[in-house]
């Protein structure tokens, strides 16, 4: 309409715009689900990391589920408590794993027996502890766009079964490691 456009009018592409309102009335939809059954919610920051909506989130109450080290650092940098920040992601480089560590992050989902080893030396040389889950592919098909799948046996994501025992007697020689749970994602 005319007012909308000319409203518009000198803004640069691309515009992205936030109905603060319906964020508000999911996160306390999602909040008060959650609640029911003892569920922390965590916002996957790969879907948008605008620092309005992660600040949002993070006084909602929500963790965050981060990929790399700069959406660790942005998750802190928009209040989400670390205790709350779940590092998830293959490829972990040493530094983003220290500054994980260092900033004393919740949780890290490893994805494989090599990178539990990884983790373990890096906590032990500086002294830190680390909570981790095992991210275990479960080979299931979500049915879904075959190049987006990341529940199959073929996927890169997660520990097949057949290294379910290697990353267990691996857990069992890392002192500065604490499990915290198993992690699944099919989709």
């Amino acid at each position: 309409d005319f007012a909308m456009n000319n409203a518009l009018a000198g803004i640069q592409t691309p515009f992205y715009l936030y109905d603060m309102d319906l964020l508000a009335e999911t996160a306390k939809a999602a909040t008060e689900a959650a609640e029911k059954y003892g569920i922390e919610l965590h916002y996957a920051t790969k879907a948008n990391e605008d620092t309005r909506i992660i600040s949002y989130l993070a006084q909602a109450g929500f963790g965050a589920d981060c990929i790399s080290g700069g959406e660790v650092a942005n998750a802190l940098k928009c209040g989400i408590p670390a205790q709350k920040i779940v590092f998830s992601g293959v490829g972990k480089s040493d530094s983003e794993i220290l500054t994980g560590l260092k900033a004393g992050i919740g949780c890290f989902n490893v994805e494989s027996v090599h990178e539990l080893y990884i983790l373990n030396a890096i906590a032990g040389k500086f002294g830190l502890k680390a909570g981790i889950s095992l991210r275990v592919n479960p080979n299931i098909d979500a049915h879904t766009f075959r190049y987006i799948t990341s529940g199959l046996e073929v996927n890169k994501f997660g520990l097949p079964d057949t290294e379910f025992d290697s990353f267990v007697e691996m857990l069992g020689k890392c002192p500065n490691l604490h499990f915290e749970g198993l992690h699944f994602h099919i989709g």
